[in-house]
């Protein structure tokens, strides 16, 4: 559902007092240095590689993900449609990918075949739901140790375009430099980035074996008081950990929030994620939904 522009105004973020204070294993005590760790500080040529490449993908153009042969071939599309759009196929094929993908650090590239291959193709078993602008997959993966569960984010880019799908890769782009940052990578409530692909489409791959949302859990009598309580702390301090450090979530909700057997926590979905940063405050999430902090 597309956004009025006021609502997109609505990102301007308010400013919290310098005052405050902050502790943690990394701290950042500037917005200066607060976007140096959401764009990567440059300390050696790997960094400066990443950091170009992820400047590289905001300008990104959208209509090359659009017009993919492989994203008409299906029955709800007319034959008629597919043969009036044949030019636009043949010029993106010919053009290939508009980047090339490469590893984030330990954050790996993955093909478009791979992403495929991780969720067993893009079939009614693998899928969990709708989010804004975009598609959950169950998956698996074996790249390391081994088998381990997943969740693949794919980002919808429907036809005919419009200016919320053109800015796909400038959203696809800022949710890589925010999950990169090392508060947000190493905090133990939050999902680990483990992959990506800008190869015909944008996912991300989390490290998160899905099996309940907060969302699902509420409802039930077998959800325990004390197990309530257990999610809720864990929710309170994970939110009071990242607004010290001047991040703020807009989507904060519990259909994504996943819950383990042992009611431990981890956020995987921000929602059409941005970041917006006036003096002393970094805001990230979805159109429409803000934490009081964010005014």
């Amino acid at each position: 559902m597309e956004q009025s522009e006021s609502e997109v105004s609505g990102h301007q973020v308010g400013v919290e007092s310098n005052s405050k204070k902050r502790s943690c294993d990394v701290t950042a005590e500037s917005n200066s240095e607060k976007r140096q760790l959401i764009s990567g500080s440059v300390l050696n040529s790997d960094e400066e590689e990443i950091r170009q490449f992820i400047e590289k993908l905001k300008k990104v153009d959208a209509y090359m993900y659009v017009f993919r042969r492989e994203k008409f071939k299906c029955p709800s599309v007319h034959d008629s449609m597919t043969r009036s759009l044949q030019s636009r196929f043949d010029k993106t094929e010919k053009i290939g990918n508009p980047i090339e993908g490469i590893d984030l650090g330990s954050v790996k590239h993955f093909s478009y075949d791979k992403v495929i291959d991780i969720i067993g193709g893009f079939s009614e078993e693998s899928y969990v739901k709708d989010v804004l602008f975009a598609r959950l997959y169950r998956g698996k993966i074996d790249e390391w140790s081994g088998p381990q569960e997943v969740i693949v984010k794919k980002w919808n880019f429907y036809f005919p375009i419009n200016r919320w799908i053109q800015a796909n890769p400038t959203y696809f782009a800022w949710l890589l430099e925010f999950m990169l940052n090392p508060l947000v990578s190493s905090h133990h409530n939050m999902a680990k980035l483990i992959g990506f692909s800008c190869d015909k489409t944008f996912a991300l791959v989390y490290d998160v074996n899905l099996k309940h949302t907060l969302w699902d859990l509420i409802p039930l009598d077998t959800f325990s008081w004390s197990a309530r309580m257990k999610v809720a702390k864990q929710v309170v301090e994970t939110l009071k950990f990242f607004h010290q450090q001047g991040i703020t979530f807009c989507t904060f909700v519990a259909p994504n929030i996943s819950v383990d057997e042992d009611y431990n926590i981890k956020l995987f979905e921000f929602g059409r994620s941005a970041m917006v940063a006036n003096e002393d405050r970094i805001c990230i999430g979805a159109y429409n939904y803000f934490s009081p902090e964010a005014y």
